[in-house]
């Protein structure tokens, strides 16, 4: 008989109840796969409240309105309902560990089960939004108490969001200072936002083109006894707004003065783009950040992925089977958020039943139609805000990628040779070097292909319109 609806509960060593779970499993038929799951969640609850655990009783509910729950001495109100997609895998036929272990650790701290993240594409993931990137997150609180660090990668790789995560959840006896700094435009301007951030000067001064330095340095002498974690988003934007060269390096070496002066108690966390690297060198001033560690943030494993999917899913109280989210993460090609969100917003937006053909019509209609172009135009103005020639030859070295499936070096070093009329030179290197740290481009045994099939694919169809 096919036992649909448990009520599941774990006593303690002194027979009282400790956690009450609602179950149902309605999508199994086979009496023994029925036992090993419910083998899998004993087993599950006994790992997370091993301190407690006395045992684990299943209890089959044919009716949950009718079932007599005070006979327990509980109310409907105290007990955890979960779905079947919550807690069972059809694909693989077993728990969807994982997932469940999250629910469980959650109700432990919180009384309450774990709460999905939303499908928001683009914006800061912040609280239950902020998916799996706790191993980063304890990185980086390993490092901070020696160095200052470099968070890199791409726009939209979640740089930002982790940035909020250590500045909602600072650790010991940090204090966590935010900074914007994209629309900064000035060492000024610099100097004035941090001291309104963060006010600690007797009299608030007006900073000018005179006098940031001296206000700037007093400031960071007056924080220099306390411990401080300033996170800086957008290091590189503020940069190329000062215009000059010679500002940008009179900033540089006036920034790189603080940091001697707060040391050991304050840390800098500065998030920017992978080719960071590359301007700093252009502007001659990389040494000044000689004192940072760079942490790059990758794109999600493969099982990482289909598990977000399947919380998004979860989320708008969806499903898909196996197949179409795998589908998903073949089109993305590598597992961004960012992409994957784009895609199966898209997808769920479909009023037509889902196959792996109709997410293929999907994909070449709508995710590489002008409907989203938004989505992708990050990656194109990005390239328009350097000198003509260099924009040539980049756009020149994507649009032959876009159209096979990789170029070797010699291809590519011939290729640019053809858009620039030269020999090699450092530029070729150093524009290689910035495509492949602002993940338009993947190096592979001295072959270079599109890091994204998605971000390919869009280049191919758009990229001559640029």
């Amino acid at each position: 008989m096919n036992k649909t609806r448990f009520l599941t509960l774990l006593y303690n060593q002194q027979e009282e109840i400790v956690l009450s779970l609602f179950l149902s499993v309605r999508l199994i038929k086979d009496p023994d796969v029925l036992q090993s799951v419910f083998s899998e969640i004993t087993l599950t609850i006994a790992e997370c409240y091993k301190e407690v655990y006395g045992k684990v009783e299943n209890i089959l509910v044919y009716d949950f309105d009718r079932f007599s729950f005070y006979e327990y001495g509980l109310s409907k109100e105290e007990i955890y309902p979960f779905t079947e997609d919550e807690v069972y895998d059809s694909d693989s036929k077993s728990l969807k560990k994982g997932l469940f272990t999250k629910h469980l650790n959650n109700i432990k701290k919180n009384n309450q089960k774990y709460i999905y993240p939303r499908n928001i594409i683009g914006g800061v993931a912040r609280d239950n939004n902020f998916y799996n990137r706790e191993g980063i997150i304890q990185e980086l609180w390993e490092i901070l108490p020696a160095k200052n660090i470099f968070l890199s990668a791409p726009r939209r790789f979640g740089k930002t969001s982790i940035m909020y995560h250590l500045l909602d959840n600072p650790k010991e006896t940090w204090r966590v200072v935010h900074l914007e700094l994209q629309h900064i435009a000035s060492p000024e301007k610099f100097v004035a936002e941090l001291i309104k951030v963060l006010p600690l000067l007797a009299t608030q001064p007006v900073i000018t083109k005179d006098t940031w330095k001296d206000d700037g340095k007093r400031f960071f002498e007056t924080i220099s006894q306390r411990k401080v974690l300033f996170l800086f988003d957008e290091l590189l934007y503020m940069l190329e707004n000062f215009k000059e060269k010679e500002i940008v390096s009179d900033f540089s070496e006036w920034f790189l003065a603080q940091r001697q002066i707060t040391k050991p108690n304050c840390r800098f966390l500065i998030a920017s783009s992978d080719s960071l690297d590359f301007c700093l060198k252009q502007y001659g001033i990389a040494n000044d950040f000689s004192d940072f560690e760079k942490k790059v943030i990758p794109p999600f494993s493969h099982d990482t992925a289909l598990e977000f999917i399947d919380e998004l899913l979860l989320s708008e109280n969806k499903r898909l089977e196996s197949d179409l989210k795998e589908k998903i993460l073949v089109l993305v090609g590598s597992n961004v958020p960012y992409f994957i969100q784009i895609i199966l917003t898209e997808i769920l937006n479909c009023k037509e039943p889902l196959t792996e053909q109709e997410i293929e019509k999907i994909y070449k209609e709508r995710i590489l139609g002008p409907d989203c172009k938004h989505y992708f135009q990050y990656f194109f103005q990005r390239l328009s805000n350097h000198p003509f020639e260099f924009q040539k030859i980049a756009y020149g070295l994507l649009g032959e990628l876009s159209v096979c499936e990789y170029l070797s070096y010699f291809q590519v070093l011939e290729l640019y040779k053809e858009i620039s009329g030269r020999g090699v030179t450092m530029e070729f290197e150093g524009i290689l070097a910035y495509l492949e740290d602002e993940f338009y481009i993947n190096k592979d045994n001295e072959n270079y292909s599109f890091s994204s099939k998605v971000l390919k694919d869009w280049w191919q169809r758009h990229g001559r319109e640029m």
